[in-house]
């Protein structure tokens, strides 16, 4: 898909509104590929849209597809999904808001690691699925986002989340994953509840829900704020 094109894509057919049909973007990279286009679902209601991402190779470090432009503006897709649980991985980028029914991420075989990289707002309950590869979500980039999305486990105790870029804030419940890495400043206005929970070097989490981290890590200067909300107090496992 061309990258400097201009225009959206539209899952669905705005003729075909009787009934559902069910429309899938379907990317099966052989390599790196960047889509510059907006994406989303025909109005109207007739469409279920899907997109999914995963490799053509099995055995192999997925390759990247990088989104450059908003999912979901309008009329939000039903799913996204990165990566076949123990098939072939898959590794998505989004470089703008994404907002979607339910975003799923399935680890692939041993050496495929499924990755969904958000650098700006989500939107859509994220769950992380482990197999026999893990299931990750980045929040990179340094700038201001809300992460409305819930951010669930497969299975008890499964999926990691790196934050890497500052300007973070997540209002979505995120539990009960594997890790939860603080690697940049960021804010947890949630109930926020991991096996492991790190805290790197500089970087702040600040948390005013719930929180629970089986073994809870702060490094150097970094630092776990508690805070109280306007709904009383937390309760802090550690």
């Amino acid at each position: 898909i061309d990258a400097t094109a201009t225009g959206g894509i539209i899952l669905g057919d705005a003729a075909a509104n009787v009934g559902t049909e069910a429309v899938a973007l379907d990317i099966n990279s052989t390599a790196a590929l960047t889509i510059n286009r907006d994406i989303e679902e025909v109005a109207g209601g007739g469409a279920a849209g899907a997109i999914t991402i995963d490799d053509d190779a099995s055995g192999a470090a997925p390759d990247t597809v990088t989104f450059k432009k908003v999912i979901g503006a309008s009329v939000a897709p039903n799913t996204i999904t990165v990566g076949t649980a123990g098939g072939t991985g898959g590794h998505a980028v989004f470089e703008a808001a994404v907002v979607a029914g339910a975003i799923g991420v399935n680890g692939g075989d041993a050496s495929e690691v499924s990755t969904v990289d958000f650098q700006a707002a989500s939107t859509g309950t994220i769950t992380l699925n482990d197999d026999d590869a893990i299931a990750k979500a980045i929040f990179s980039a340094d700038a201001t986002a809300t992460i409305a999305s819930a951010i669930a486990d497969g299975a008890d105790g499964e999926g990691t989340v790196q934050v890497t870029g500052t300007g973070k804030t997540f209002t979505g419940a995120i539990g009960t994953i594997s890790t939860f890495d603080a690697d940049a400043t960021t804010s947890v206005l949630n109930t926020l509840d991991a096996r492991i929970i790190d805290v790197a070097t500089g970087a702040t989490l600040t948390t005013d829900d719930d929180f629970t981290g089986d073994a809870t890590t702060v490094n150097g200067t970094g630092k776990i704020i508690f805070g109280i909300d306007a709904g009383g107090a937390q309760t802090t496992a550690v």
